[in-house]
């Protein structure tokens, strides 16, 4: 095309809508050019909307939801000790019973290691019969213990006497009154009273 039909178009139209023509496809082309620069550039510059950044979610978190537990304190723990009856006749085995509760606000890692229990009964100054006279080292072994939750532990007392050393149990307590002393990782619960009779 020849540059004077460039600046004077020539056809049927008047010149005019030969003008409003070009500068509507000047128009068009520029928006097009201006859309392709935007894709490729990713939304940024300072003309541009930024892409919005992925928040989290209520359920995800970017901080630990757990720390360590701590072994538990004497001061977290309660001790109940009991017997399953008052009073034995002849024959009739006690059975002893400890439970250990974390009366603390967290929870706290709890050492079950068997030489951690001692269970002692009495009978006024004398000691009858004892669990450390028998007690093996056993496996050291922790439990999460959480607030409010417990531990129970129990035995069979045999009414046989016990040593240190633990030798073959020979002398059977007699009848009379004892006391049962149980303490858990240091914690001691409150004495329990029972009696043997003939």
């Amino acid at each position: 095309m020849e540059p004077d039909a460039l600046l004077h178009p020539v056809g049927p139209e008047p010149p005019r809508v030969y003008w409003l023509r070009r500068g509507a496809l000047l128009v068009l082309l520029a928006v097009v050019i201006v859309g392709i620069a935007q894709a490729c550039g990713g939304g940024g510059g300072s003309g541009g909307t930024p892409r919005s950044q992925p928040t989290p979610t209520g359920g995800l978190s970017t901080t630990p939801t757990s720390s360590p537990v701590s072994r538990c304190a004497r001061t977290d723990l309660v001790v109940d000790a009991s017997t399953d009856a008052s009073t034995y006749p002849a024959g009739a085995l006690p059975h002893l019973s400890a439970i250990v509760r974390n009366a603390g606000s967290a929870a706290c890692r709890f050492v079950t290691a068997p030489r951690a229990r001692t269970w002692r009964i009495l009978s006024g100054a004398d000691q009858v019969w004892s669990s450390a006279d028998c007690t093996l080292s056993g496996v050291v072994a922790h439990q999460r213990l959480k607030p409010g939750k417990t531990i129970a532990y129990g035995l069979v007392w045999d009414r046989h006497r016990s040593a240190a050393g633990c030798p073959s149990p020979t002398q059977v307590a007699g009848p009379g009154t004892y006391r049962l002393y149980v303490t858990v990782n240091g914690v001691r619960a409150a004495t329990v009273v029972f009696h043997l009779t003939s």
